[in-house]
């Protein structure tokens, strides 16, 4: 357990950064990778597993929809009756979105869209690629993940467990403790706000 917890940290995190004074530690966040850390944030502690993001696979900041099914969990309906239903809804919006694509390649105007679809329109504004439409319509760009922020809440609270055991392997091995998302440490790091949703200032590493 211990060698495949310090090869996880290490690979998520490849080897942290000192900077300032000893025991700080910076850890690297390239450019490139923002629109990744920014989706997959949301995807872990802002949607529900009962809502399903639309979105494109090349930037992930282009989210075109997010379709909402919590009502039927609220109704009563367990999640395997749920299931069809996301399913369903997912690919007809999947359908949706390429008849749009195609539409808007072929020069229809925003002005003539509803104004759901000129947000998705805007999204491409800074885009310069004149097949930009065309391109966001081919199968592998058009992606739809289940939020899961009930799954990681609970994976969290149970694992908490685990977290003095944690960070004594890190400090032992010489990793910075505030790989723990439940360490007391205060290092510099990029950010000192907590991931939402959480009291926990390590948990940003995370997310």
């Amino acid at each position: 357990m211990r060698s495949a917890i310090i090869l996880a940290f290490t690979i998520l995190f490849t080897l942290p950064q000192t900077s300032g004074a000893a025991g700080t530690y910076s850890f690297p966040r390239p450019a490139d990778m923002e629109h990744q850390i920014r989706f997959w944030k949301n995807i872990f502690t802002l949607y529900s597993q009962d809502q399903i993001v639309v979105h494109d696979t090349a930037d992930l900041d282009r989210v075109y929809t997010v379709l909402d099914f919590r009502s039927y969990a609220a109704a009563g309906m367990t999640e395997p009756e749920i299931e069809p239903y996301k399913k369903a809804g997912a690919e007809a919006e999947e359908a949706r979105l390429k008849d749009l694509f195609m539409r808007l390649q072929a020069g229809t105007p925003r002005a003539s869209l509803a104004p759901a679809d000129q947000r998705i329109y805007d999204l491409f504004k800074n885009d310069p690629d004149p097949y930009k439409f065309q391109r966001a319509a081919d199968d592998r760009r058009l992606r739809w993940q289940h939020g899961i922020r009930e799954r990681f809440g609970s994976g969290y609270r149970l694992a908490r467990r685990y977290f003095p055991e944690m960070e004594r392997i890190f400090i032992e091995d010489g990793l910075p403790p505030e790989l723990n998302p439940a360490s007391t440490s205060t290092p510099t790091r990029r950010s000192e706000r907590p991931a939402s949703g959480s009291s926990c200032p390590g948990l940003a590493v995370f997310t």
